[in-house]
This record gives structure tokens, sequence and C-alpha cells, in this order.
């Protein structure tokens, strides 16, 4: 499998694995953690589309400058929508924004996993 596919079924393996979670807590009727895992499936397929998108970039230089651009710009807008949530005093709206770094600094490691490998 080349690095491509690779990470194309890391993604989708990742949807997959948050998906379950989340129908999971909905069946227990722990909805607010069913929530949680709807936000990380929409980050890891947020992040799953730019990568896609990164493909069409020209060489694999470009594609990883590309993706590793996006993977520090995207989360900024999460850290100032979590600090501004910490302005105005809201966890609830600190947690959604803290889930959506933590799930896009995984997705990063991985990628840079994925990318010393295939050097």
């Amino acid at each position: 499998m080349n690095e491509e596919d690779a990470v194309i079924a890391y993604f989708r393996e990742q949807r997959k694995d948050s998906d379950r979670r989340c129908q999971l807590c909905q069946d227990d009727g722990r909805s607010d953690e069913a929530n949680f895992e709807k936000i990380e499936s929409s980050v890891i397929q947020l992040f799953q589309t730019v990568y896609e998108a990164s493909l069409k970039q020209g060489d694999a230089a470009h594609q990883r400058t590309f993706m590793q651009e996006q993977l520090q710009r995207i989360p900024m807008h999460w850290q100032r929508a979590y600090q501004l949530a910490a302005n105005h005093d809201d966890p609830k709206k600190m947690l959604y924004e803290s889930i959506k770094i933590k799930t896009a600094q995984r997705i990063c490691q991985a990628l840079q996993e994925y990318w010393e490998e295939s050097r």
C-alpha cells in the first residue's frame, strides 16, 4: 500500500472508530459523549478532505507542505475560539474546542509518522 492509500485508510478507520463510539454512546443514552465523538469525526473528515486536496498540489514535497500548513492554520482558529470561550467563562465551548485541537494534534502526529516512514 502506498503512502497516499495508507493515509486515506487511516482517516477512514479513524472516522469509523469515532462513529462506532458515537453510536455506542447514543445507545447508552450518553448524548453528551456522543456529541464529543461527532465533533471528533467531523475534524477527521475535515482533515481527510484537506489531505485529498493536498494530493492535487503537484509533487510529494508540495503536497506535504500544503498539508503541514493546513495542520497548523486550521487549529489556530480553534485555539482562538478556545481562548475566547475561556475569556467568557464558557466551559462547554472550551471542551468542544479542546476536542478539535486534540484530534488535530493526533492527526498531525500520525501524518508525521507516515511521512517519516516513506523517506
